[in-house]
């Protein structure tokens, strides 16, 4: 839900985040001794009522995002013609009832628990598409926990114990008549070779969301039973090629160029998407996000042992590169709690072929929590960091252009 503000001498409106709309509320809710602001619940659901997500299959992400927090190591989901199944290893806990875990969402940000938060944008996004019924269960320190959303809201059974004491997360979204109809005419119509080979063109609704934008989780992904986050940075300069074994990577060429399609590769020699240069940054705490274990760049920082070793144990906050396609825009991908939540293309980093991913917990976030806010100190102080560090990659570039791929072009586009 996005609200808007009116504001003199502004052309455009302001989207207004979790903090500002505490603000709005609080005269439905009351501060207890800590300095904590709440909401009666009533109150917050009815608030909560026209609640969505930019897109109502996003929803998965959501839930995806609150067990990344949470600590899982492998999540399991299956979109299908007649249901939604996710299962984990781990269960977000921490609330009392539904109603407690919803308004999550509008509580204030310093208390709120960032796992719960996800999880109840998930469930609560996940009304847009009118499910036929939903059912949670959650196991959790040897107690099993049940939700049942029918019609008539949530109902949640006694707590009982469980034989099995590790953390369980099971979640199933029944689709009702419209969207299994929907699902079938997309599978009617889907590439009969896309559905055998598992190709993304086959994928329709929640499936394509993890597929997308799933890929640099910490955690293993398994959709419909095939890992889906390969965690690839950046590609080989063309085909069969490991730059790791090739002592003089500046005159490596493609051998057989008639295999090549030539769009396929810049001045015949590489990948456009082949990165000449990278810098990473490890995570100063545990959760960031994790990239391939084959780097194939040409010159990378993740070799370094200090940086690899931080990176062995928290993952990372940013990773920047310089691909081999030099294009004229700047693109920033945002990553949080396992889930690539947005895409910002630039022209004003002054960096050809610039691409980023950055982690933005600590970004502010519109009311969806999957959007990042672009009117922010920490937006515009992220932007001229990036700046500093295409001007890095740049230099870096020139340093080493004995290592880079025969071309001229690169020389003349980034101005070395």
């Amino acid at each position: 839900m996005r609200l808007r503000v009116k504001r003199p001498d502004v052309s455009k409106d302001k989207i207004l985040g979790v903090d500002d709309l505490i603000g709005r509320y609080r005269s439905g809710g009351k501060t207890d001794s800590s300095g904590s602001f709440t909401l009666d619940p009533k109150k917050a659901l009815e608030r909560l009522a026209q609640f969505s997500l930019p897109d109502p299959y996003k929803w998965i992400l959501k839930v995806v995002q609150g067990l990344h927090r949470s600590g899982a190591r492998e999540i399991q989901i299956d979109g299908g013609v007649n249901k939604v199944t996710v299962l984990a290893d781990a269960a977000p806990a921490g609330f009392d009832n539904m109603d407690d875990l919803l308004t999550q969402l509008i509580a204030d940000a310093e208390h709120a628990n960032p796992s719960l938060r996800h999880l109840a944008a998930g469930l609560q996004g996940s009304l847009a598409v009118s499910p036929n019924r939903i059912r949670l269960r959650l196991t959790h320190q040897g107690e099993i926990r049940e939700y049942v959303l029918k019609s008539g809201g949530w109902r949640e059974s006694e707590p009982k114990p469980s034989a099995d004491k590790t953390d369980k997360f099971e979640l199933e979204l029944n689709r009702n008549l419209s969207e299994k109809l929907g699902h079938s005419w997309f599978l009617l119509n889907a590439d009969i070779f896309d559905l055998m080979f598992g190709r993304k063109a086959a994928l329709d609704k929640e499936n394509k969301q993890v597929e997308g934008f799933c890929k640099y989780s910490a955690c293993n992904f398994l959709l419909g039973g095939r890992s889906c986050n390969d965690r690839a940075f950046g590609a080989p300069r063309f085909k069969g090629y490991n730059i790791r074994s090739d002592a003089n990577p500046g005159e490596a060429r493609p051998r057989g160029l008639g295999f090549f399609k030539s769009e396929e590769l810049v001045d015949g020699v590489c990948s456009p998407f082949h990165h000449l240069v990278e810098e990473v940054v490890p995570s100063r705490e545990p959760g960031g996000f994790r990239l391939s274990s084959t780097s194939h760049t040409t010159v990378t920082n993740l070799d370094d042992p200090g940086i690899f070793t931080e990176y062995s144990h928290n993952g990372l906050a940013r990773a920047c590169a310089i691909r081999m396609d030099l294009g004229s825009l700047s693109n920033v991908l945002f990553w949080e709690d396992g889930v690539l939540i947005g895409r910002e293309t630039l022209d004003n980093l002054n960096c050809p072929g610039f691409l980023a991913i950055v982690n933005a917990r600590e970004l502010g976030k519109d009311l969806t929590t999957i959007q990042v806010r672009k009117d922010t100190v920490q937006y515009r102080e992220l932007i001229e960091e990036l700046r500093a560090t295409g001007e890095r990659l740049r230099l870096k570039v020139k340093e080493n252009l004995h290592l880079m791929p025969p071309s001229d072009r690169i020389q003349q586009s980034l101005g070395l």
